[in-house]
């Protein structure tokens, strides 16, 4: 398996305009139902809410067009115990950047003890497991999904090795992913998430743009060469 991606997640933010520009339309309110679910999970990360997944958690991977089947959401709030306890080992003060390795590898080993009890869950894959835990440890893990592994080229890796490819990647660039999410005037915006909204909008994202006021950026989206596969 490979260690790395093929395609650094930090060379979508060497055009820094076209960076910002990107993520500026994806937030534009109305446009993409993900630019809620930021706030959302924001609300949902206080010391009561950060441990549990609960009815309402259940719906923020729909903003993510990729919404939990009534039966696997059964079987998650059922499991609400098992989940709570598995959440609580994941600490959610670290960061994926963290200086201190050990630190952030006890974090990761936790979180993929959590994310194998949500695949165990019928109709649930990587991809929802991901976006569940990812909007309860937004700063510790990156979301997955086939479209972002597929312009990484990050191939097949396992948890462990595809979020310390992101570790490796993501912390030289803390500060400009925030000094980015700040000039679009969301600050708050984890810098895995601010990557994430970058490379999607950059790779299909812009399809959904309406034209007009969007035309010079779908043009300029367009035109530029396909990311590894």
């Amino acid at each position: 398996m490979p260690e790395d991606f093929s395609q650094d997640p930090i060379s979508w933010i060497q055009d820094r305009e076209h960076a910002i520009q990107l993520l500026s339309a994806y937030l534009t309110p109305g446009l993409f139902t993900g630019s809620l679910w930021d706030p959302a999970i924001e609300r949902r990360l206080g010391p009561r809410e950060r441990n549990t997944i609960d009815v309402e958690d259940l719906y923020s991977p729909t903003l993510l067009s990729a919404a939990i089947r009534r039966s696997a959401g059964q079987v998650i709030l059922e499991r609400a115990d098992t989940i709570t306890g598995l959440l609580h080992a994941v600490d959610h003060d670290v960061p994926l950047w963290d200086p201190d390795g050990a630190t952030v590898n006890r974090a990761l080993e936790a979180a993929e003890r959590l994310v194998k009890e949500l695949q165990s869950v019928l109709h649930v894959g990587p991809t929802r497991a991901s976006k569940l835990v990812a909007a309860k440890r937004p700063q510790l893990i990156p979301i997955w999904d086939s479209q972002i592994s597929k312009a990484l080229g990050a191939g097949r890796m396992s948890w462990h090795q595809y979020w310390m490819a992101w570790r490796r990647s993501i912390t030289p660039a803390v500060g400009e992913l925030r000094s980015i999410a700040s000039e679009v005037e969301h600050p708050n915006l984890s810098p895995l998430r601010t990557i994430d909204i970058i490379i999607w909008m950059d790779r299909w994202g812009w399809n959904d743009l309406p034209a007009g006021q969007w035309a010079e950026l779908r043009t300029t989206c367009r035109a530029r060469p396909p990311s590894a596969e």
